[in-house]
């Protein structure tokens, strides 16, 4: 058996026998007697699962398809856009690499469940009381312990390559230095079921050209989307832009009529933050919704 960590690692991350999650566990005490800065985080993070979608890294994200229940089962949802599909049904894994591995052994396909405003947003748009989820393919979820395992080949060869071997459990402080730079320098990278375009789903005004809004048509839209964005998360803001765009919206939806140009800036301004939403569901529905009604309003956005 190799005396040297290292080698022991490189050894363990090609062969299949050896679990991802106790490779890992290797690689967390290399990096622990390397002292090196930022992987232990990483492979912590790797071990116990992701606790927030900031810090998850992109290959824990994974497209899938998404099924509403019926009474015959299972169905596939029509959706009116690919791009809007595609952000619905990707989806971000945030479980531990030992319950990936559990996922992956377990017969069935594997589905992941949507959060309750996202199952909110969906049942909106597509006027259906029922529960929505996200079907994948293991090979997909797979992928996630692939990646793992070449990240940290590859940042054991890059050690191996500068010279850190070590002996036994220890390594020498020139190695230890080597290793830090080798880390900073970012080797290891740690880092068929409705319609939402019907008019019973989204309010359109009958006038759709640049001119007059109707104040109803804006007080219908601010009902449909203030109750989800009343619970939109938005990552590192100082403060909820929403409710000043909200306030902005009501006040000329208090009017009889609004000029569509005194409302162009404040639509820029609500796809702008909609954007920043954490809940990639959340986000992609409420700006389908919106982009509707400005197209319907004449205004395009």
């Amino acid at each position: 058996m190799p005396g040297s960590l290292i080698e022991q690692l490189q050894i363990d991350s090609i062969d299949r026998n050896v679990r991802t999650s106790d490779l890992l566990r290797k690689a967390l005490l290399v990096a622990s007697k390397l002292d090196v800065p930022g992987v232990p985080e990483w492979i912590e993070n790797e071990l116990s699962g992701y606790a927030n979608n900031k810090d998850v890294p992109p290959y824990r994200r994974i497209q899938g398809r998404v099924m509403a229940k019926t009474l015959r089962g299972w169905m596939p949802v029509q959706f009116p856009t690919h791009d809007f599909e595609k952000d619905v049904s990707e989806q971000t894994v945030h479980q531990s690499i030992a319950t990936i591995e559990e996922i992956i052994a377990e017969d069935g396909e594997p589905r992941i469940n949507y959060p309750p405003e996202a199952q909110r947003v969906l049942q909106t748009m597509f006027s259906l009381e029922t529960e929505f989820t996200c079907f994948h393919f293991k090979p997909s979820i797979a992928a996630i312990l692939d990646e793992v395992r070449n990240r940290i080949l590859r940042w054991s060869m890059q050690l191996d390559k500068a010279g850190i071997r070590g002996d036994g459990l220890t390594f020498s402080p020139q190695e230890k230095s080597v290793a830090h730079g080798i880390v900073v320098q970012g080797v290891l990278n740690v880092g068929v079921i409705g319609d939402i375009q019907s008019s019973k789903n989204i309010a359109v005004g009958e006038q759709a050209h640049a001119g007059d809004v109707a104040a109803k048509d804006i007080q219908e839209l601010i009902s449909t989307i203030e109750p989800h964005l009343s619970s939109a998360a938005l990552p590192d803001a100082d403060n909820d832009p929403f409710a000043e765009i909200l306030n902005d919206l009501k006040k000329e939806g208090a009017e009889g009529k609004v000029k569509v140009s005194k409302l162009q800036p404040i639509f820029r301004r609500l796809l702008q933050a909609v954007g920043k939403i954490s809940d990639h569901v959340l986000a992609a529905g409420i700006k389908v919704v919106v982009e509707a009604w400005m197209k319907g309003h004449g205004l395009v956005p």
